[in-house]
């Protein structure tokens, strides 16, 4: 399938056009442009005693595998936990999101952490979350997890937040092979990373 004059195969296709929307729908329409003006696009350190799981998905080697990563950090901004997984999967954007976000729950659920905001950059995604809403689309059954397992958590948030603001868990999203699985401390090189979004 050809698109913007180069072959693209359908599920990368898809994933652009999953994409496009949830971009437009943060910008035009009704609560959709209320919504988008309070978006943040740095990130921002959670209030005194929550933790903030970042998360993001990715689609690799033309949508057969999805990538997965989730950074949670405290009120101080520091690291305290990571995950950068790689799932032999094949699927779309919403897919790879969908299941980072479970990942960020789990984590969180794993961690015994009373009170997170568990942040994201897909739009669509995260307001079905903060709306608790269902519908019949292809991921729901991964929805309908996350928000059991979010239920699970005495307070759990979920916000929404530009790609710009999000780059820790778009970085381990998309070089998830790099790292070994079980790490505790943050590599070296996303300490940059983490020290430039504190310093913002």
């Amino acid at each position: 399938m050809a698109m913007e004059g180069e072959f693209r195969a359908p599920v990368q296709v898809v994933d652009f056009a999953s994409r496009y929307l949830s971009s437009f729908l943060t910008q035009a329409g009704g609560f959709a442009i209320h919504w988008s003006l309070g978006i943040p696009s740095r990130w921002q350190v959670p209030p005194p005693i929550y933790v903030k799981l970042n998360f993001d998905g990715a689609t690799l080697m033309g949508g057969v595998q999805v990538g997965v990563g989730v950074v949670a950090r405290d009120e101080l901004g520091r690291c305290v936990a990571w995950l950068s997984r790689r799932v032999e999967r094949t699927g779309d954007g919403e897919l790879a999101e969908s299941l980072a976000a479970r990942e960020a729950v789990l984590l969180a659920l794993q961690k015994c952490w009373p009170r997170v905001i568990v942040e994201g950059d897909y739009a669509v995604l995260i307001q079905k979350l903060q709306q608790k809403k269902r519908d019949l689309s292809t991921y729901d059954p991964i929805v309908a997890d996350i928000l059991s397992f979010s239920s699970c958590i005495p307070s759990c948030q979920f916000s929404l937040v530009r790609r710009s603001g999000n780059t820790v868990a778009h970085f381990f999203a998309h070089y998830c092979n790099d790292f070994a699985e079980g790490e505790h401390l943050i590599p070296t090189v996303v300490v940059s990373l983490v020290s430039s979004d504190i310093a913002k």
